[in-house]
C-alpha cells in the first residue's frame, strides 16, 4: 500500500512540473518588433580597414570616436508602418540641421534589413538584435576601398 502510495505521489509530480513547464512558453518577438521595441543611439561605431587620416599616417578604424558631441546625441526610431526616423537629438551641428529625416525601412528576414532613405539605401547584417541591443554591419566604399562597417547601437 505504502508502494502504490509513494508512485502516485511520484506520478503526480510529474505531472505538476510538465503542466508548469507548459505554462511557461516564452513568446519571441520578430524582428521588426524588437527594432521597434525603442529609439536606438549609437555606442559605437567601428570601420575596417578604416580611413585614412589626412592629416597623418594614421588609420581611423574607430569612427565613433571621431563624432562631435552633437553627432552623438541622435538616435533612430523604427516606426509600425515600416517608417524610419533619425533624429538629430537636442544638440545640433548646424544651424540648418533639421531634426529629423524619415525614410522606409523592409525587414527582409530575422538577420536583414534595408533603409531606404532620399539619398542613401544601406542593407544591414544584425549580428545581435534584442530588447537592449543593436548590432548590425554593412559594406561600403570610402576612399576607393571596400570597407565593413560595424554599429552598436543601444536601448535610449
Amino acid at each position: 500500500m505504502r508502494n502504490k502510495l509513494i508512485t502516485k505521489l511520484i506520478i503526480l509530480a510529474f505531472f505538476y512540473v510538465s503542466c508548469a513547464k507548459d505554462k511557461e512558453t516564452i513568446i519571441q518577438k520578430t524582428t521588426k518588433e524588437l527594432l521597434m521595441s525603442n529609439n536606438w543611439i549609437m555606442s559605437s561605431y567601428m570601420m575596417t580597414p578604416g580611413l585614412k587620416d589626412p592629416n597623418s599616417s594614421d588609420t581611423l578604424t574607430n569612427i565613433y570616436a571621431e563624432y562631435a558631441l552633437c553627432d552623438k546625441d541622435d538616435y533612430i526610431t523604427f516606426k509600425n508602418n515600416d517608417t524610419v526616423v533619425f533624429n538629430e537629438g537636442t544638440l545640433f551641428c548646424s544651424k540648418f540641421d533639421v531634426q529629423e529625416y524619415k525614410g522606409i525601412y523592409i525587414v527582409e528576414d530575422n538577420n536583414h534589413f534595408t533603409t531606404i532613405l532620399p539619398n542613401d539605401t544601406l542593407q544591414y547584417s544584425i549580428v545581435e538584435l534584442n530588447e537592449n541591443t543593436l548590432f548590425v554591419k554593412f559594406e561600403s566604399y570610402l576612399q576607393n576601398q571596400k570597407q565593413l562597417n560595424l554599429i552598436k547601437y543601444i536601448k535610449m
